[in-house]
């Protein structure tokens, strides 16, 4: 069964105009926080080399002292240490706003509040993330096509965890395959039928609009995969919250991509 870009698109704009939460002020918050934080880290593990000096050193071909300066500036452990953590909260902060645009699309109650609630499974969504980039790397180091395929095979990961913050990160990894076989290419049509909108979000504060347009519709798309695996996963206005378990009735011993009709 085909997913029909416009239809999903449709249905996106449509949970976007019912959300509790205005989206777009949930957007403005997101990228406001991003913004500072990226500031900040940038501040504390950032080199600095005034232009003129940069400039001078490479025409004068004096690269052992422009090396000498970079190497002066370079942070110590406890810069570096809250650099890191700056960058995990920023990864965070996204997966919150990834879990605030699923619940806009399933009609869900929804705050801006959901922005931070990636930090209440922190680890498991952090290993999930190391395991998505190693996994992706491997193929990578085979030839560049099947680092991205590999990449589309693991897209849905992070809205399993969601919906299972109890399960195993490579367990997430191996649904989301499942979930992907024969549909790689489908999503990287609505990828590049959304190019555009990413495209437009390069303009300051344009992204506040485009974010929970694509956002909303790549769970859209996600929420549809389950409903077209055996029917699991249709959420009626007020239906089950993210997190919730999804093992339930005759089929307590396997997971939601595996039911059969």
């Amino acid at each position: 069964m085909n997913i029909n870009r416009a239809m999903l698109k449709a249905d996106a704009r449509a949970a976007i105009r019912q959300s509790q939460t205005s989206p777009y002020l949930t957007a403005l918050i997101y990228v406001l926080i991003i913004y500072v934080l990226g500031i900040l880290e940038t501040r504390i593990t950032g080199v600095t080399i005034p232009y003129d000096v940069f400039l001078h050193a490479l025409e004068t071909g004096n690269t052992d002292y422009l090396m000498h300066l970079i190497q002066q500036q370079a942070p110590g452990p406890v810069p570096y240490t809250i650099g890191t953590l700056l960058s995990l909260m920023s990864a965070m902060i996204g997966i919150g706003f990834t879990i605030f645009t699923l619940l806009v699309y399933r009609r869900q109650g929804n705050t801006v509040g959901n922005l931070f609630d990636g930090f209440g499974n922190f680890f498991r969504f952090l290993w999930l993330r190391i395991l998505i980039w190693i996994f992706t790397f491997l193929w990578s180091l085979l030839f560049f096509i099947p680092g991205i395929i590999a990449a589309y095979s693991y897209r849905q990961a992070i809205y399993i965890l969601i919906d299972n913050p109890d399960m195993r990160a490579i367990d997430c990894i191996s649904a989301s395959k499942n979930m992907m076989k024969g549909r790689k290419f489908e999503l990287f049509l609505l990828d590049l039928s959304l190019l555009g909108w990413f495209l437009l979000s390069a303009i300051p504060f344009v992204s506040v609009y485009v974010f929970p347009y694509t956002n909303v519709t790549y769970a859209a798309y996600y929420n549809t995969l389950l409903d077209i695996n055996a029917g699991f996963g249709q959420y009626p206005p007020g239906g089950r919250p993210y997190g919730s378990s999804r093992y339930s009735g005759d089929h307590d011993d396997l997971p939601p991509w595996e039911f059969k009709n």
